[in-house]
């Protein structure tokens, strides 16, 4: 059955088989070993390329980058270049985006963890080297892209779960042949369901799981509090992406589901940043970007092979250290050495159940699912006990429909007795640190009257 997967996963690229990840990966298999001229010849070329691209085609571009002649002599020469940020990108967009003129075009969306999220256009070849980069780091752990997994995430709100006919053949075809994985909506998590999704697990025979860290973390947490015995899922592998993690995180979820844990870095808008190696150390993916932090170590990226939506010198706010150390794992790319951040923060519903923070991002997401995209610019919500700060920029689709939406949705997950508060305003404080956060828990110790 390996076999036939295997066989089916590259029958799935294809229909692009110019950019395709199954051609890609061959390529990585190769550069992770280049010595680092190699490697920063190649990153130099693209960055070149990547510039004559913007300068010609992008209004935006042009202007920005109208005091740079020529090409780089050098790929350090980057930080020569000046830095674009986030509201740069969502005030100038349309003026980025350029025509995809190969493959077909893929839409990401950013977690929201700031409360603003980017939505940008990706080619087929950025597509491309984003999944082979993620199934050579399977690779690195003894993984293949088409083993049984578990994938721990959020589900939307808006998804049927009466999707049509063909659709529903496609899905099972998919899961069946390519992708055999059981999902898991981290909103679905509580004392009451974990025994169902771990019996669900155990006839799965999942080779790894993956999925946020505050969804693995609290799936890991239910399996231990219901006295379930998480190695008898026999996982090779635990991944978690999207927060931060910390050593007291790890430990415990290696001590719980019985494997080691692997983390990832990367964000929507710039792609997968880096992968952790079986030496513990994460690797910088430097075929995809090139990167640098600035004085304060918040973090610049440059995507090279982007060309839908290029976004050059990207500021992505998070704090970076990297190294030139090199790793006993003989691959030769950078290291990210620490990324600053916060441990994930639960919601606490008023059954004293824990609830993933992306609920709000969600809310927020699935408005476009009911006709107002725009009515929601930028959101942070503040949870002390059992009421719920909502902060909000209203957009030009604010509308009644759309704020009793936003409150169903959080009562629906959180409890009919949630109190929400509504605050408008036209811009959303930032923390101390200076970075906008999209929820913030003021009483984690928060225990409802009656929870059990």
């Amino acid at each position: 059955m390996r076999i036939v997967r295997d066989i089916a996963w590259r029958i799935s690229f294809w229909r692009n088989t110019k950019n395709s990840p199954s051609q890609t990966i061959n390529f990585l298999r190769r550069s992770q070993y280049f010595d680092r001229d190699t490697i920063k010849e190649y990153q130099l070329e693209n960055v070149n390329r990547l510039i004559r691209l913007v300068k010609s085609a992008s209004p935006f571009y042009k202007e920005h980058l109208k005091g740079q002649d020529g090409f780089l002599s050098e790929i350090e020469g980057l930080q020569q270049l000046p830095l674009i940020t986030k509201e740069e990108i969502q005030g100038n967009y349309s003026d980025i985006e350029l025509p995809c003129l190969e493959g077909r075009s893929f839409i990401h969306s950013t977690s929201g963890s700031t409360g603003d999220p980017i939505v940008t256009k990706l080619s087929s070849k950025a597509q491309a080297f984003r999944t082979a980069g993620h199934y050579r780091f399977y690779e690195w752990w003894g993984l293949r892209p088409h083993d049984r997994n578990i994938l721990v995430w959020a589900k939307k709100a808006t998804v049927s779960d009466s999707p049509s006919l063909l659709t529903s053949l496609r899905r099972k075809i998919r899961e069946y042949l390519v992708e055999p994985q059981l999902f898991i909506d981290v909103f679905q998590l509580s004392s009451n369901s974990i025994n169902h999704h771990f019996e669900k697990a155990l006839a799965h025979r999942p080779v790894y799981i993956r999925g946020y860290l505050s969804g693995v973390l609290q799936f890991a947490e239910l399996i231990d509090s219901s006295g379930l015995d998480g190695r008898a899922l026999n996982l090779k592998l635990a991944i978690v992406t999207s927060e931060v993690l910390h050593t007291e995180q790890r430990e415990f979820i290696e001590r719980v589901l019985g494997c080691p844990v692997a983390n990832e870095y990367g964000a929507a808008e710039t792609g997968q940043l880096g992968f952790e190696c079986p030496e513990g150390n994460m690797h910088l993916f430097e075929e995809s970007v090139a990167a640098f932090s600035l004085e304060d170590q918040s973090l610049v990226v440059t995507e090279f092979h982007n060309d839908h939506a290029p976004f050059i010198n990207y500021v992505n706010n998070d704090l970076v250290n990297l190294s030139t150390d090199t790793c006993p794992c003989g691959r030769t790319s950078r290291l990210i050495k620490s990324i600053s951040g916060r441990i994930g923060d639960f919601v606490i519903a008023d059954n004293g159940e824990k609830v993933s923070p992306y609920l709000f991002y969600y809310a927020m997401k699935e408005l476009g699912d009911i006709g107002y995209p725009e009515a929601v610019i930028k959101y942070k919500a503040i949870q002390t006990g059992p009421n719920i700060e909502l902060i909000l920029v209203k957009g030009p689709q604010y509308c009644t429909e759309a704020e009793e939406y936003i409150g169903k949705r959080i009562r629906n997950s959180l409890g009919a007795s949630t109190s929400i508060e509504w605050r408008f305003v036209d811009q959303i404080p930032r923390e101390k640190s200076g970075k906008l956060r999209f929820f913030v828990q003021l009483t984690p110790d928060y225990s409802p009257t009656g929870a059990s």
